[in-house]
């Protein structure tokens, strides 16, 4: 398990309003950025007038960006010569963001720079300000994309934001179902960066404060309480710092066939696995490890992760799904109205196997079977 520290765990410059954004760019000496925004969130005054007065904005993309819809947005982006990127908005902003900061800083069509990595060239430098409550992007190297059916990530430390702004009134008009599936992926993001086999010292004390606050302020978080959101936007930057350095895990890794086969949102996609995986990792062995040098390690984390919600994994899934309905979404594949069949073959030909191969229990294709039987019906 690596215990070094990264370049790419440097902190970037944290600030807490919106209106700080001019006295960032300009501490930056950034001059002709170009704005990536979730279009609804030009009905906040404050960021209206930051997009009437870019040189370029973009609006129009969808959720899980990929390579292609990212080309496309390329060649205006190049025209009027942008030197960073302000992304405002979601998951999907961000790594949009991300992504096209990569591909007109490098030159590089972003195919080669996820099989062949940047080769020291640099993405456009990034302000991130994330409006949900749980996608971590703006802390991270990381950015990812959907190529032809397939979770893929880009990752530099060149993508780390140089800045990021955690306004929390700017999520003041967040569905609830947005706010709830967004805000669970943090959790699971914490969870699992406590048990994930990249996890350091540093990962572990994110992840254990991004933990805690999470369960302390969800449920008021979802129904638009200020301050739980105030509370919750800071819980899941720490979420996104501790998967920066650990990664994510298996609930990852089989959350992505289910958003790209089925349009489950990534959240709530990954919230499904997550209780599953509560259990699986219950039986860590010695024989099982998927690093076994390091098992009483990992044995112990998973116990820790696991205790976050309850003293036995059996306990703790049944509470993480009991949370789960209490926000009024679906807890199972069944309740996604997902055919268990239809899982089976998704997963097996689409989980990411890098994520899943941070999973501290090895998973094997005989495996699937019964932990999509276990998705599915669980109670």
């Amino acid at each position: 398990m690596d215990q070094t520290r990264s370049p790419a765990s440097r902190r970037p410059i944290r600030r807490a309003a919106i209106a700080e954004l001019a006295s960032i760019r300009q501490s930056l000496r950034i001059h002709r950025p170009g704005i990536i925004c979730d279009p609804a969130l030009t009905t906040y005054p404050a960021i209206d007038a930051i997009c009437q007065d870019a040189i370029w904005t973009h609006h129009e993309f969808q959720p899980n960006p990929s390579p292609e819809a990212i080309h496309s947005s390329a060649t205006e982006f190049r025209r009027v010569d942008i030197d960073a990127v302000i992304a405002i908005g979601g998951g999907s902003s961000i790594d949009f963001a991300k992504a096209l900061a990569a591909h007109v800083g490098t030159g590089e069509r972003l195919t080669s720079l996820l099989d062949s990595g940047f080769g020291g060239q640099q993405a456009l430098p990034i302000i991130a300000v994330p409006t949900t409550i749980g996608t971590g992007s703006e802390a991270t190297t990381f950015a990812a994309l959907y190529d032809r059916g397939l979770k893929r990530s880009l990752d530099d430390p060149s993508l780390l934001p140089k800045a990021v702004i955690l306004d929390h009134l700017l999520t003041a008009r967040l569905p609830a179902t947005q706010a709830a599936d967004s805000a669970l992926d943090a959790l699971c993001q914490s969870i699992e960066s406590l048990w994930s086999i990249g996890a350091t010292p540093a990962s572990m004390r994110y992840a254990r404060r991004a933990a805690r606050c999470t369960l302390r302020c969800i449920e008021s978080a979802v129904a638009g309480d200020t301050t739980a959101r105030r509370a919750m936007l800071h819980a899941a930057h720490y979420a996104g710092r501790a998967i920066n350095l650990s990664k994510t895990t298996a609930a990852h890794a089989l959350a992505y066939p289910l958003t790209i086969r089925f349009g489950v949102p990534h959240g709530l996609a990954v919230a499904t696995w997550l209780p599953v995986m509560l259990e699986f990792n219950s039986g860590l062995t010695r024989n099982n490890c998927a690093a076994p040098i390091h098992f009483e390690t990992l044995r112990s984390n998973v116990i820790e992760a696991t205790s976050t919600l309850a003293p036995t994994a059996k306990q703790a899934a049944a509470r993480f799904r009991a949370l789960v309905r209490r926000l009024g979404r679906p807890a199972t594949l069944a309740e996604l109205a997902i055919n268990p069949e239809a899982a089976l073959q998704a997963v097996a030909e689409s989980a990411d196997p890098h994520r899943m191969g941070n999973n501290p229990r090895l998973i094997t294709p005989d495996d699937l079977p019964a932990l999509v039987q276990s998705a599915h019906h669980s109670p």
